[in-house]
């Protein structure tokens, strides 16, 4: 088990998989203030050549 802290709420829990949220709600919570794939937090690179950060 895996001690995660929920990004949105900041509940922490135990998880098989280190996972950013700890229930939909939370993650759906967060996505309508930061529209990015949950996948890319904490990934996204300010220099990189995608079209998000060319914007």
């Amino acid at each position: 088990m895996k001690v995660c802290t929920c990004k949105k709420c900041g509940h922490v829990y135990a998880s098989k998989r280190i996972r950013p949220f700890c229930s939909n709600s939370c993650r759906q919570a967060f996505m309508t203030i930061y529209p990015i794939p949950a996948i890319l937090i904490g990934a996204i690179n300010e220099t990189s050549n995608t079209s998000y950060n060319q914007g």
